[in-house]
């Protein structure tokens, strides 16, 4: 699955947000969960969050798409942060 998203993402994005868009979100993830399976679960769900709210904000403030999502991952990984 990783290998696919990369491959997919390198088209869509370029190499460094790609290796960014896919640890951010485990990154955050990895805070607030206690077992294998809410990894997993968080992970899927928060690499969700980041890229529709990347693409809401990036029709909204006409902006470059990738840099958005990104920006999105960094504030989940912040908001959980704490929760260490």
């Amino acid at each position: 699955m990783v290998s696919v998203t990369v491959a997919i993402g390198i088209q869509i994005t370029g190499t460094l947000l790609v290796g960014f868009l896919v640890v951010t979100p485990a990154a955050a993830a990895r805070i607030v969960s206690g077992n294998m399976s809410r990894y997993l679960t968080l992970s899927a769900v928060f690499g969700a969050i980041s890229a529709i709210s990347g693409v809401l904000l990036s029709v909204y403030f006409k902006v470059l798409l990738g840099s958005l999502v990104v920006i999105s991952g960094v504030v989940i990984f912040v908001i959980v942060l704490p929760i260490r």
